[in-house]
């Protein structure tokens, strides 16, 4: 049997629409925006998602982020505005609850752009308007025995990079060589 739990961070306006109270789109200085209120709770989903997050990418003053994938040797990644873009809801079965599991959520990552560092010419690729397809697309946050534990496939195999500063400027070989 599976039962639904409301999120936490829905509310109800005027007319007695559920809404959310927390946007989650802009990553400045923390991976989503939340409220005052819910950053001093360090325990809840988006903080759990947050810490994960951390391990794994690092976050510049802007809306850059950058990374290093260890998939198949090193490629160094940046992102657009990567941030969690939706928290959703996730059921639980019996099976869950014996096993200490009170609340499932997916926070879905998402970016405005991605590049690669180009390992052979040591260039940067042109944007490409989609994430980098091995970085994970959702964090799983449960609540196990009252302990908030996020998780994601494959994160284990990024580390965080120092953001690049823009514009990047390239000089020719030519250039350098009669200096």
């Amino acid at each position: 049997m599976l039962r639904f739990i409301p999120p936490f961070w829905s509310g109800h306006n005027k007319a007695g629409k559920r809404t959310c109270s927390a946007p989650l789109k802009k990553a400045v200085g923390s991976v989503f925006s939340v409220p005052t209120a819910v950053q001093k709770r360090p325990h809840t989903i988006p903080g759990a998602a947050n810490d994960l997050l951390r391990k794994a990418v690092a976050f510049g003053d802007g809306d850059r982020a950058a990374s290093v994938s260890r998939f198949g040797g090193e490629v160094r990644i940046e992102w657009k505005n990567l941030s969690v873009r939706r928290i959703a809801e996730a059921p639980l079965t019996e099976e869950d609850y014996a096993n200490g599991i009170f609340r499932r959520c997916y926070a879905h990552l998402g970016c405005d752009a991605h590049r690669r560092r180009d390992g052979r010419t040591g260039r940067w690729t042109a944007w490409a308007s989609h994430s980098y397809t091995l970085f994970p697309s959702a964090i799983v946050v449960e609540m196990i025995y009252g302990r908030f534990v996020a998780r994601a496939e494959g994160i284990e195999n990024f580390v965080p990079a120092p953001v690049t500063l823009e514009p990047l400027i390239e000089f020719p070989l030519s250039l350098l060589a009669t200096a």
